[in-house]
């Protein structure tokens, strides 16, 4: 009578299920199934935070290979800016695309196994059925449309301040004087050229008796003995040094008017990110649609579908952000001697891009074991 379908009795404590009545946005299956518990606690999210080392291979995999193509990432940067640009460009996309892949299909596949309360099905892309689309370019486009519509307003704000004090800087050549008095800026100019008469100490140095060797030697030694300030200035290079500054600061004031705003906005649009990332990542798993993914409507429904559950969820993850702070930076600590011995920041992105992978992997399940709870309200069946 109810137009539902009917539940099956079985071992163990059943339920029936309740018509949720009318259309859902998420009603992809028929709302049947064993009865699960409605709330999320937190022994979700300790299930979650297991989930991932219930596949090693495919942890340390995903992990190692998503840690090699961050690297990449990062080499394409300093290959950019140091002059080579297009190569460093085609690094930085290629390996940026290929990480999206492994961690966002990853990620999107661990919330729609667990959703449906698979926890025993792994979060690597399937290969059997391998799929230009289905296997590389969904996920991808899946993970751009989760960063574009979280984190897109906080890269474009920081554009634009980019921008404003690049313009600010065009500025600084009309206020600044150059540093030094006119007795310490000098002219190069080519070797026996006759512009003017040789500096002593370098008549001294190009004789060839003993007392002019003696008299550069000690000419040397005074220069050496200069006072300096504890910035490597010599007195008379300090009162251009602090007008330098003080035109900076005039230039600062002048664009803090329109910066100011601007900083608030970075700050309103990070704090967005970081509130609708894990219900983007979320929509992505299960609906596994790309203008899903972009229609912030689509996650603000999910959220009043879920209910507290999503919030508690939520709330587990907002302390796993904390807690990945202090993980990263034990990380920076530990790597620092590597740095100083002449390997660079490169360990530090390999540990921390290996544990971002399975911080990934936790937030999606977290989500996903909170959809799983929050099954009938949605209005699809779960399998277990």
């Amino acid at each position: 009578m109810c137009g539902d379908m009917c539940n099956p009795f079985g071992a163990g404590p059943t339920q029936p299920v309740k018509n949720a009545g009318g259309g859902s946005n998420f009603n992809s299956k028929a709302r049947s199934g064993p009865y699960v518990d409605p709330d999320f606690t937190f022994a979700d999210f300790i299930a979650a935070w297991a989930y991932p080392f219930k596949f090693p291979i495919g942890l340390i995999l995903g992990g190692i290979i998503s840690s090699l193509l961050g690297i990449g990432v990062y080499l394409g940067m300093v290959t950019a800016s140091i002059g080579g640009l297009f190569p460093g460009l085609m690094a930085m996309l290629v390996c940026g695309v290929l990480m999206v892949v492994i961690v966002y299909g990853s990620a999107t596949k661990a919330v729609n196994q667990v959703a449906y309360g698979n926890m025993d099905e792994t979060f690597m892309p399937n290969t059997e059925d391998f799929s230009i689309w289905n296997t590389i370019l969904l996920p991808c486009f899946l993970g751009l449309g989760t960063c574009i519509v979280s984190w897109g307003p906080t890269v474009l704000v920081g554009i634009i301040i980019f921008k404003t004090f690049i313009g600010a800087m065009g500025e600084l050549p009309k206020d600044i004087k150059p540093t030094g008095t006119k007795s310490q800026q000098t002219v190069l100019r080519a070797p026996n050229q006759g512009f003017g008469a040789k500096d002593p100490l370098q008549r001294e140095i190009e004789g060839k008796s003993r007392e002019s060797e003696a008299n550069a030697i000690k000419r040397i030694q005074d220069l050496q003995k200069t006072p300096t300030s504890s910035f490597g200035l010599t007195p008379a290079q300090q009162p251009d040094q602090k007008a330098n500054e003080e035109a900076m600061a005039a230039v600062m004031k002048k664009i803090a008017p329109r910066v100011l705003p601007l900083i608030l906005l970075l700050l309103l649009a990070s704090l967005w990110g970081v509130f609708y990332f894990p219900s983007a990542l979320t929509v992505a798993g299960y609906t596994e649609s790309i203008g899903a993914t972009l229609n912030p409507l689509v996650g603000f429904g999910m959220m009043r579908q879920m209910g507290s559950n999503y919030f508690k969820a939520f709330g587990t993850y907002l302390l796993l952000l904390v807690f990945s702070v202090f993980i990263y930076g034990g990380v920076m600590i530990i790597t620092a001697p590597l740095a100083a011995a002449g390997l660079g920041e490169t360990p530090a992105h390999f540990i921390s891009n290996m544990i971002s992978f399975y911080l990934y992997l936790v937030i999606a399940c977290t989500f996903g074991r909170a959809l799983y709870r929050s099954h009938e309200k949605i209005g699809y069946s779960v399998d277990g």
